[in-house]
């Protein structure tokens, strides 16, 4: 595991905003949150206000603030009738807006998906995508990681996935579920260390 023993106390907080539009029929989320660590720092209430956003506020604190991880997340549902539901959810650890010397690349995670109900069953069939170094942090301390455990995909990063899933409801003890996935696993992981400079 990349957390030694000692390792400095971890925070973390968030806010979201959600809107309903068209009815009720399109659903829209807007989150982010903030992982912070490191030799001197601690609970940071300033990371408790919900009308600044967390990537201006660590710019105007002392010390290695400068260092905490932010990431943001988008979502939507938009509900077809009888057809089912459309979503999707969008996240961006770091998203690179000009070019870099250390050509550091996007770390994004998304997924498209649609789902319903169909009679006594309810179905669902998605992609989802999680870059390479999504979820790590060049200081190990601010990954997103919890016990050993990803706060993100359960599967880390470096992966893409196309699932199927349906639950048909017998009755009020017994459901037949069907769960099929195709998933492409890359070799990087919490345990790789941070490279520095992309080739």
């Amino acid at each position: 595991s990349t957390f030694a023993a000692g390792t400095y106390n971890r925070y973390i907080s968030g806010h979201r905003i959600d809107f309903s539009l068209f009815g009720d029929r399109f659903l829209v989320g807007l989150s982010e949150l903030i992982l912070y660590s490191g030799e001197g720092i601690s609970f940071m209430p300033g990371y408790l206000n919900p009308f600044v956003l967390f990537y201006v506020s660590k710019h105007n604190w002392k010390n290695k603030a400068h260092t905490d991880n932010v990431g943001w997340g988008f979502d939507f549902s938009y509900y077809l009738g009888k057809m089912g539901c459309l979503f999707g959810e969008l996240f961006i650890d770091d998203a690179q807006y000009e070019s870099s010397p250390d050509k550091i690349p996007h770390m994004l995670a998304y997924r498209i998906g649609l789902k319903g109900v169909w009679a006594r069953s309810f179905w669902a069939l998605q992609y989802t995508r999680v870059d390479t170094w999504t979820y790590i942090h060049p200081l190990y301390w601010n990954n997103f990681l919890y016990r050993g455990y990803s706060i993100g995909h359960s599967q880390g990063q470096d992966l893409d996935e196309i699932s199927a899933k349906i639950t048909n409801h017998i009755n009020y003890h017994w459901d037949i579920l069907l769960d099929i996935a195709f998933r492409r696993k890359g070799a990087n992981n919490y345990d790789n260390e941070w490279p520095g400079v992309f080739a």
